[in-house]
């Protein structure tokens, strides 16, 4: 459909400085997920695997699911024998929520509200902050703004971060 067209042009947008903030607001089951989480820093890491990444979500295990998608594709001997010759992912530091590549990348799958503090990516990716069945309360939305804002904010900024928001719109 020709969102997904859209959105690929906005993400290589981010790609090449073009665009620093992206907001995505589209409904579910329209690709969004697959296309920012998981396709996009495949595509990234083609040409520069030195690219760190955070992703989060409301739930660790959604942001966990994408990183386990994005390191099957990777992995994928399609894949391997297109940019197999770019990086290698780590031994040492290859699981589910947590992977580098030989050339100083990495991948970091969290939850809002978890682990931020210390990290420096070039790429913030948040893929649904808010859960839908909490989206009504004044309090969890607050919880999101003072994460984004008290530890998101300053995250990569020596590394000119580009910021990624996608979800559905709930309020």
């Amino acid at each position: 459909n020709w969102h997904i067209d859209a959105i690929c042009e906005h993400l290589q947008a981010v790609s090449a400085g073009q665009i620093i903030n992206l907001l995505i607001n589209i409904p579910p089951g329209c690709s969004k997920s697959l296309l920012v989480s998981v396709f996009w820093p495949c595509w990234e890491w083609a040409t520069d695997p030195s690219l760190r990444w955070f992703f989060a979500s409301y739930d660790q295990r959604l942001s966990t699911r994408d990183s386990v998608k994005c390191r099957a594709l990777i992995a994928s001997p399609l894949y391997r024998r297109l940019w197999g010759d770019k990086f290698k992912l780590t031994m040492d530091q290859n699981q589910k929520t947590y992977y580098e590549t030989d050339k100083g990348g990495y991948r970091l799958a969290t939850s809002v509200g978890g682990h931020g503090t210390g990290e420096h990516p070039s790429r913030i990716v948040v893929d649904d902050a808010n859960n839908v069945q909490q989206a009504e309360s004044e309090l969890e939305r607050q919880s999101v703004i003072d994460w984004w804002d008290l530890t998101m904010s300053s995250r990569g900024v020596s590394r000119n971060v580009r910021r990624v928001i996608i979800q559905q719109r709930l309020h």
